[in-house]
């Protein structure tokens, strides 16, 4: 089944039982309450059907639902990522998302250690920026961040760049 059959199914199957709760609503109910009852509920059984039809659309387009942002949103983020501060980093990397650009580079070159909850709080983020339709891109990444975030799976659904850090040493080049 495609990616839009099966939703269009549940959508189709809300609507008939609006049709059928109308239906009985109408012709078979003489109670004025119940026939109001039935009435309000069919009303939302259309509202649900088009929430299913919509939710399919969006996954059938993906990054369309919303006008087209910037094309690109950098979020330089800085310190240790962990259990402590996961939230905040999420809800920084949902605000670049809100724009709907069509690139997001993460630049993690001041993060020095990555553990497993704030790996798996950037994987979720990443998931979901792909499927808006968003190209992520992990700039920068010191080697700990790196392997904690490929460990988990991020370089299947990003890009790393600049993995090598700048180097800062006095010697001579």
């Amino acid at each position: 089944m495609n990616r839009l059959a099966w939703p269009a199914t549940v959508a189709a199957d809300w609507l008939a039982g609006a049709v059928a709760t109308a239906w009985i609503a109408l012709a078979i109910v003489d109670q004025t309450w119940f026939k109001t009852s039935l009435l309000v509920a069919c009303a939302w059984i259309v509202q649900r059907a088009g929430r299913e039809m919509r939710a399919a659309l969006q996954r059938l387009r993906p990054g369309r639902a919303r006008a087209p942002g910037p094309r690109t949103v950098l979020v330089r983020l800085r310190g240790t990522i962990d259990t402590a501060n996961a939230d905040q980093v999420a809800h920084r990397l949902r605000a670049a998302l809100r724009s709907a650009p069509a690139r997001i580079e993460i630049d993690l070159a001041r993060v020095p250690h990555i553990t497993p909850s704030g790996s798996t709080a950037l994987l979720a983020l990443t998931r979901t920026a792909r499927e808006t339709g968003s190209e992520i891109v992990i700039r920068n990444a010191a080697p700990q961040p790196r392997a904690a975030l490929r460990a988990v799976g991020l370089d299947r659904l990003a890009t790393f760049q600049n993995d090598e850090p700048p180097h800062t040493g006095g010697g001579r080049a």
